[in-house]
C-alpha cells in the first residue's frame, strides 16, 4: 500500500496545461494590469526621454611644439618633454575645451535660437499651452547665448587617458545634426584658441597681418583677373587661345586674298590708262577706267578692314600671354 501511495504523489506533483490555464484565468486582471503599465511605461520613455546622438572627435597633442622663427623665445625653450611635463599640456588642452569663452564663441557663431530650439516633449508642450513658460529653460526666441553656452558645456566630455597625448572630445545632443554641428565650430575654434595662448601675442600679430597682406594680393590679383578676362572676352585659357589662334589664320588668309586682288585691281586700271584710246579684246579692257578705279577703292578699304581686325586679333593674343602666368598661380 505504501508503494502505491507514493507512485499516485509522484503522479500528481507535475504540471499540466490545466493547471497553468487555471493560474493564468484566476490572475487574468493582475497580468493584464502589468502588461497595460508595461506598455505605458514605454510610450512614456519613448516619449518624454527623446534618443540623444553623441559626435566623438579624437585630438592628438604633441608633446614637442615645433616652433618658427618668429617665436624665438619660445624655440628656445622647445625640447623632449617628460611624462609629468606631458600630462601638464594635456590638462591645459582639456582646459582650453572646456573653458567657458570657448563655449560662447561657439554659441555666438552657432547662434542660441539654433541650440535652444523650442522642446516638442509632451510636458514642455502641455506647459506651455496653460501658461507656465515661465518654469521651462529659456529656448526660441527667448534663449541667451549664455544659456546656449551653458548646453554646451553640459553636453560636451573631454577625457584623455593618463600618460597619453590623445584627447577624445564628444558632443551629446538630440539633433544629430546639430551634434555633428557643435563639434565642427568647436574644434575650429579651439586651434584658434590654441594659438592665442601658446604663441605669444607678437607672432600671433605677425601672423594674421601676413594673412591680411596675403588675402589682400590676393583680392588685388582676382581683380586684375576680372578685368583682363573682361577685356579680352574669355574664361577658359585653352578655349581662347585656340579660338584667336584659328581667328588670326582666318582673317590673314583674308588679308592674303585682299591684298592680291588689290595688286591686280591696279595692274588693270594701270593698263587702262595707259591705252584709253586702244581697244583690248579682253574682258578687262572692256571696264571703264571709273568702274575699275572703284572697285579698287573697295578692295583697299578691305584690306584696311582686314589689317584693322588682326592688329586687335594680336592685341588680344598678347594680352591672353600676359594673363596665363596669372592664371597659373
Amino acid at each position: 500500500m505504501a508503494e502505491i501511495r507514493r507512485e499516485i504523489q509522484q503522479h500528481h506533483s507535475g504540471i499540466h496545461l490545466s493547471d497553468i490555464l487555471f493560474a493564468l484565468f484566476k490572475r487574468k486582471r493582475t497580468i493584464v494590469l502589468c502588461a497595460v503599465v508595461g506598455i505605458i511605461a514605454a510610450a512614456a520613455f519613448y516619449f518624454f526621454y527623446p534618443p540623444v546622438y553623441e559626435s566623438q572627435a579624437k585630438l592628438l597633442v604633441r608633446y614637442v611644439l615645433e616652433r618658427s622663427a618668429i617665436d624665438p623665445v619660445e624655440a628656445e625653450k622647445a625640447g623632449t618633454a617628460s611624462s609629468n611635463e606631458g600630462d601638464r599640456v594635456i590638462g591645459a588642452e582639456m582646459e582650453i575645451l572646456t573653458s567657458w569663452d570657448l563655449a560662447m564663441q561657439v554659441a555666438q557663431a552657432i547662434g542660441p535660437q539654433r541650440l535652444l530650439p523650442p522642446a516638442q516633449d509632451p510636458l514642455s508642450r502641455i506647459a506651455r499651452a496653460i501658461g507656465l513658460q515661465r518654469l521651462l529653460p529659456p529656448s526660441g526666441a527667448s534663449a541667451t547665448e549664455s544659456a546656449a553656452a551653458g548646453s554646451i558645456s553640459s553636453g560636451l566630455k573631454v577625457i584623455s587617458s593618463k600618460g597619453s597625448n590623445v584627447i577624445v572630445v564628444s558632443y551629446k545632443n538630440h539633433d544629430p545634426d546639430m551634434a555633428t554641428l557643435v563639434s565642427q565650430e568647436l574644434l575650429s575654434r579651439y586651434f584658434v584658441k590654441h594659438l592665442e595662448v601658446h604663441r605669444s601675442a607678437g607672432a600671433f600679430d605677425f601672423v594674421t597681418q601676413q594673412t591680411d597682406q596675403v588675402r589682400a594680393r590676393l583680392n588685388q590679383t582676382e581683380d586684375a583677373l576680372k578685368s583682363l578676362r573682361d577685356k579680352t572676352g574669355i574664361v577658359s585659357l585653352k578655349e581662347g587661345s585656340d579660338a584667336l589662334t584659328a581667328e588670326a589664320a582666318k582673317t590673314q588668309e583674308a588679308l592674303n586674298d585682299a591684298e592680291a586682288d588689290l595688286a591686280e585691281g591696279k595692274a588693270v586700271a594701270n593698263q587702262i590708262g595707259e591705252s584709253k584710246s586702244k581697244k583690248w579684246k579682253s574682258s578687262q579692257s572692256e571696264k571703264s577706267p571709273l568702274s575699275e578705279k572703284a572697285r579698287v577703292a573697295g578692295i583697299e578699304a578691305k584690306v584696311e578692314t582686314l589689317k584693322t581686325k588682326l592688329r586687335d586679333i594680336q592685341q588680344k593674343m598678347k594680352q591672353l600671354s600676359e594673363l596665363s602666368p596669372q592664371m597659373e598661380d
